[in-house]
C-alpha cells in the first residue's frame, strides 16, 4: 500500500468513525438540530428548510432564529400516512 493509499484509507476510516459518533450521539438526544434531522431522516437540508418554511414538519424556534426538532415528533411525522400492504390472495 502506498503512502497516498494509506492516507486515503485513514481519512475514510476517520470519516466513518465521525459518522458513527454522530449516530450514537443522536441516539441519546431528544432534541435535534437541522443537521441531525437530516441525518436521522435522510432528507437534505434544503428539504428540511422547505418543510419548516411551509410548516409541514413540527419544529421549535425558542430564540426566534435557531430551529430545533423533538426527536419523537419527527419519528411520529415520519410514520404518518401509513400505506397498508395488499393481501395477495
Amino acid at each position: 500500500m502506498t503512502t497516498d493509499e494509506l492516507r486515503a484509507t485513514t481519512e475514510e476510516l476517520l470519516e466513518r468513525m465521525k459518522r458513527l459518533e454522530d449516530y450514537l450521539r443522536m441516539e441519546v438526544k431528544t432534541v435535534l438540530t437541522t443537521e441531525e434531522v437530516c441525518l436521522y431522516t435522510g432528507l437534505s437540508k434544503k428539504t428540511i428548510h422547505n418543510l419548516t418554511h411551509y410548516k409541514r414538519i413540527p419544529y421549535y424556534k425558542p430564540t426566534g432564529k435557531l430551529i430545533y426538532f423533538d426527536k419523537a415528533e419527527i419519528e411520529q411525522w415520519m410514520r404518518q400516512n401509513r400505506v397498508e400492504p395488499r393481501n395477495h390472495s
